[in-house]
């Protein structure tokens, strides 16, 4: 079976127009960053190919060195839209400066040197190369949860066309077997078999990973408050019973704090709804400044505006009012939490008097209560753990 390059390329390109126009259809509007870039992404190479296809229709012209260009340029502006939706689902990703810097590099160096076909060749293919490496190097070794398999997908789709791109170059600057774009060399038809492959492939694992991150993004709503961003009943109860069972299984300490502000309803009959709420919200952004990492602080149900917190350290354990204190690794619980919230700066705070209790759970299964200080008004009978 005879494998027309230009045949290969066309199909390629139609596909990639094909899928652009439908993903925003699939998508819809309201979708996160990453989502966009790839849909940019595969904009950019449905262009890419467009570009390089009509360029060989007016070869050795103005036309042909801008048309090429132009195409060289939406292929690495491409991979760069691929490199920032990764790091929108798997966080910050290594070496952006450098692929960045090769994204610029690789159009500009093609279009000074595209006198010389060998080296335009070489040049082009060479840095194209590894900015697909760098792209695959970015699905490694992810700073948030992600599933392996679209990112496996991924990576090996980027290597491949990492391979045959470097190989595409490899033949053009060296050798006298790839004189122009559409020499049918194996190397170039396995390029050309191989983009139309890839295609598919990555835009299923693209596809795969924004499912990813909607489930992630509902899981989040389901354990989280919208107003305060902390995590509501639900979520508080998961990770507070992952704590305590860390806890026991590690033999550690265990510190629970309830947090209650005394007269949040004057605020609200004071200053209206809506500073009641930033108020909530500021008190709740102290607090999570100012836990550790170890802690959680959940918004509190029913409307008493309280809240929570679990935080279990590698220090041993001690049945005194001070034990309590360094178990968390700070000063007594209530001056550090007066301290966050007085610090806030906000006009209604003093109207708000925080009320403090908490229990102590260590190895040996006993509770402490500290003295109450700072501005503890009221502190309940501690509760075993």
């Amino acid at each position: 079976m005879q494998l027309d390059f230009l045949t290969l390329l066309a199909t390629t390109a139609i596909s990639l127009f094909m899928i652009s126009a439908s993903l925003p259809l699939i998508m819809g509007r309201n979708i996160s960053a990453s989502a966009r870039y790839v849909q940019a992404s595969l904009l950019l190479q449905a262009l890419a190919w467009a570009a390089i296809i009509a360029s060989t229709y007016v070869p050795a012209t103005l036309a042909d060195r801008i048309l090429s260009t132009v195409s060289i340029g939406c292929g690495s502006a491409a991979q760069w839209m691929n490199y920032r939706a990764l790091a929108g689902w798997l966080g910050p990703r290594p070496w952006p400066r450098l692929l960045l810097v090769l994204v610029v590099a690789t159009p500009l160096g093609y279009f000074l040197s595209f006198g010389s076909y060998a080296i335009r060749v070489g040049w082009a293919n060479t840095l194209l190369a590894a900015v697909t490496l760098l792209v695959a190097r970015a699905t490694l070794q992810p700073q948030r949860p992600a599933e392996t398999g679209w990112r496996r997908l991924i990576f090996v789709s980027m290597l491949t066309m990492a391979g045959l791109t470097l190989a595409r170059g490899i033949v053009g600057a060296f050798t006298d077997q790839y004189p122009s774009f559409r020499t049918p060399h194996p190397v170039n038809l396995a390029f050309a078999l191989g983009a139309c492959v890839t295609v598919v492939l990555n835009t299923i694992a693209m596809l795969v990973a924004w499912r990813d991150e909607a489930e992630i993004k509902l899981r989040e709503l389901a354990v989280t408050d919208a107003l305060t961003s902390l995590p509501n009943r639900r979520g508080f109860e998961k990770r507070a019973q992952a704590m305590l069972a860390h806890a026991r299984r590690h033999d550690l300490p265990l510190t629970a704090l309830m947090l209650d502000l005394d007269h949040f309803k004057q605020v609200n009959d004071t200053h209206g709804h809506m500073r009641w709420a930033t108020a909530l919200c500021n008190c709740s952004a102290a607090c999570s400044r100012k836990r550790a990492a170890t802690a959680t602080w959940p918004r509190a149900w029913a409307a008493r505006s309280s809240a929570y917190c679990c935080t279990a350290t590698h220090r041993p354990a001690r049945r005194s009012t001070s034990g309590c204190a360094s178990a968390c690794g700070r000063r007594p619980l209530p001056n550090w939490a007066w301290r966050s919230i007085s610090a806030l700066a906000w006009p209604c705070c003093g109207l708000m008097t925080p009320a403090f209790s908490h229990c102590w759970h260590g190895p040996t299964g006993h509770s402490t209560r500290p003295r109450p200080t700072g501005a503890a008004a009221c502190t309940v009978r501690p509760k075993m753990l």
